[in-house]
């Protein structure tokens, strides 16, 4: 059983106070060897939307080794919680009042892993890949649209995604140090009478990260497709492609002393219409675990 109550008391005098309560209660069995079932009640409060009862029921296999499956199903309340956001965003005034959504949420999600044991020094360690496919139709979806001072303001509206997303890792050990590769692809559907702003169709990475006893090299690149930055006109900002290089190198036991390099191909890129982002980057510094 799970419990959660947040408040929101807002300083300026023309937006209410808002808060919600979430409950579920969830039960898992089996009903084979190979079949986990995990379901149960969702009872949510919010104040604009009063008494909301749902449910949610997993299915997964169990006791499969390296290959695992899992489908999904959930009806949600999706409270607005301006801290995650708004937070880390820019050029933005923020609307606080606006409704919470209600959703449905399908998933399904498959894994397949392979770990390998040696002591030789050259052998493949570990192989695994993951697929995941959801669908998601909500009636209050949030979505930024700009005013004219060219800041951004948010709505709500109803919206339908369709996301497939696939991560692969490979690792390896060579000469006792550990080579891994990561390449990673989403791809994002809306369905709505307006379009969605700062949300590529198209995402893909790539990361190459060697480590040693004593230092660490990471070089990691990002692909963003374009994106609508206005939910009534159908002009794009452009793909983008960043990289990042980092290098970490051990002093002593918890004393590292780093240097990273951001946006490594200097692109001229925006996260937001009208405001560049910074160039090549340069960063150095030092990292202390206690």
């Amino acid at each position: 059983m799970k419990h959660r109550f947040k408040q929101y008391v807002y300083s300026p005098g023309n937006v209410d106070n808002d808060s919600y309560i979430q409950n579920e209660i969830l039960g898992s069995f089996k009903i084979t060897e190979y079949v986990m079932v995990e379901i149960g009640p969702l009872l949510h409060w919010n104040n604009d939307s009063g008494l909301f009862p749902s449910g949610m029921v997993r299915i997964s296999s169990s006791n499969t080794g390296n290959f695992n499956i899992g489908i999904s199903y959930i009806y949600d309340l999706i409270t607005f919680e301006p801290e995650y956001y708004y937070f880390g965003q820019k050029y933005v005034m923020p609307t606080y009042d606006l409704p919470p959504g209600k959703e449905h949420n399908a998933g399904v999600i498959s894994e397949f892993e392979i770990n390998f044991n040696d002591s030789g020094s050259f052998y493949f360690r570990q192989f695994k890949i993951i697929i995941k496919g959801n669908y998601k139709r909500n009636n209050n979806f949030y979505n930024y649209y700009p005013l004219p001072e060219n800041i951004y303001h948010a709505e709500s509206i109803p919206v339908e995604t369709w996301n497939v997303r696939g991560d692969a890792l490979f690792g390896m050990t060579l000469l006792n140090n550990n080579l891994a590769f990561g390449i990673g692809y989403e791809f994002y559907k809306y369905v709505s009478d307006r379009n969605i702003t700062y949300s590529p169709t198209h995402v893909a990475s790539g990361l190459v990260k060697f480590e040693s006893s004593s230092y660490e090299l990471k070089w990691d690149n990002k692909l963003i497709g374009e994106v609508f930055y206005n939910p009534i006109v159908n002009s794009k900002l452009d793909i983008t492609i960043l990289g990042s290089l980092e290098f970490q190198y051990r002093v002593v036991k918890s004393f590292f002393a780093y240097l990273k390099i951001n946006n490594l191909y200097n692109k001229k890129y925006y996260y937001r219409y009208g405001y560049p982002e910074p160039g090549f980057m340069f960063l150095a510094g030092l990292r202390i675990i206690i």
